[in-house]
């Protein structure tokens, strides 16, 4: 199978270098410095000379206190950068995987979020990562949309890396406890993504999947299991003295939602995949960070 990755530098990108099976499959790895996927004619341009049967689209503009102000940026990459790529795919019969975002709700609810579920975002990160949703789900391609959730890995920036470094330095944290959500290690993430790589290109499915870690938790408490697993695992000698604090005392001008656990039981059934344990996958990471 020829596969495309956009977003080789990401999270998941890097696991996605991992994962697939390069012996397999023919695979070309491309980031930011390869492509600009806000052009059309340079991406349109490269999908025809490759041809990939599959498209995955691991790249975002991620930032979501960055994209509060400057949103014409955010959409640059989450809305046309997906219209590019859907327009790539539709001149060279390709499908599409693409990753969402649990911020495409508004968090005004008290019970998982499904795939059948009205999205409404409530900031300018969630409005763009809806906008490229849409402009794949009104397409002619078939398509994978895999919205995934507080994404973590030892790469780049991300809540578990800035909590280990904070804790290091000696710092006294105030957390979130009343944003509720499903941490998700990347490496879970890409390998969900090889689930969905044949099925895919045998059925021409058009689906939305929900893709996160079990258990649902506060960024409080998910703070909390990080520090724990690092002191019982050696990587901090001493845990930092943590504070709850509420979203309204949090100094923020995004505004966020307070609840997005999404419900992954469509894509249990459809792939007959268990859902991986947040806590077992970081353990795992902190393991090999020591």
């Amino acid at each position: 199978m020829k596969i495309l990755v956009i977003g080789k530098d990401g999270q998941v990108g890097r696991y996605l270098q991992k994962s697939l099976n390069s012996v397999e499959n023919q695979i070309l790895f491309l980031g930011k410095k390869d492509m600009d996927i806000s052009k059309r004619r340079d991406v349109t341009s490269l999908v025809i000379s490759f041809s990939p049967q599959v498209i995955i689209n691991a790249s975002a503009y991620t930032n979501v206190e960055k994209a509060e102000s400057d949103i014409e940026a955010a959409f640059k990459v989450n809305d046309v950068g997906v219209g590019n790529l859907v327009y790539a795919c539709e001149q060279v019969n390709a499908s599409l995987i693409h990753i969402s975002t649990d911020y495409v709700f508004d968090g005004e609810v008290t019970v998982p979020y499904t795939t059948t579920d009205t999205p409404n975002p409530k900031n300018a990160y969630g409005a763009s990562k809806l906008a490229g949703e849409n402009r794949i789900v009104q397409s002619t391609i078939s398509y994978y949309i895999l919205r995934v959730s507080w994404v973590f890995s030892e790469y780049n920036s991300n809540f578990v890396k800035t909590m280990l470094k904070k804790a290091r330095d000696g710092a006294s944290l105030s957390v979130v406890a009343d944003q509720v959500g499903n941490p998700t290690f990347a490496g879970d993430v890409a390998d969900a993504i090889g689930l969905m790589l044949n099925q895919l290109v045998t059925t021409g499915s058009k689906e939305i999947y929900h893709f996160c870690g079990a258990p649902q938790c506060s960024w409080y408490e998910f703070a909390k299991t990080i520090f724990d697993v690092a002191a019982q695992e050696k990587f901090l000698t001493n845990k930092p003295e943590m504070k709850m604090v509420k979203t309204t005392e949090y100094k923020s001008f995004v505004d966020r939602p307070l609840f997005t656990s999404l419900d992954s039981s469509k894509f249990e059934k459809d792939f007959n995949a268990e859902i991986p344990k947040w806590g077992d996958s970081l353990t795992e990471l902190i393991v090999r960070m020591k």
